[in-house]
């Protein structure tokens, strides 16, 4: 299949609860979350929503202890049913900074996209 795929990625820090974070995303959204396996952090837990062809999941880095401010993470990618099906070699269309003013105007103004040092240091290659 030849259309394009289309993604996001959001974060916020808080120290609100993962279930009290999903439950503001999925008012913001329009959508529900229920707990999901996390892809981004190995050992973390999850919750996500499927809506629009689209696996919208929101984890934390479960190194980050619950009680205190912690940065969460939103990502929306094609679900994988779905994604088996494309082709590798298609146009992929970020719609970050569209996620990025529903969730400031519906949500909180503190939702950012993370910068390239922020995306760096995550994998370990800050310098």
């Amino acid at each position: 299949m030849n259309y394009p795929q289309i993604s996001f990625q959001v974060r916020i820090t808080s120290a609100d609860t993962l279930p009290q974070m999903a439950a503001r995303v999925g008012k913001a959204l329009g959508c529900e979350f229920a707990p999901h396996f996390d892809q981004m952090y190995d050992s973390g837990e999850a919750y996500g929503s499927s809506v629009l062809g689209l696996q919208i999941v929101i984890s934390h880095d479960p190194m980050e202890p619950e009680g205190q401010a912690r940065t969460y993470v939103l990502i929306g990618s094609l679900r994988g049913d779905i994604e088996a099906q494309w082709d590798i070699e298609v146009q992929r269309i970020s719609i970050s900074e569209y996620i990025l003013g529903v969730l400031k105007l519906c949500e909180h103004e503190s939702w950012y996209i993370a910068d390239t040092a922020e995306l760096k240091a995550e994998a370990g290659l800050s310098s």
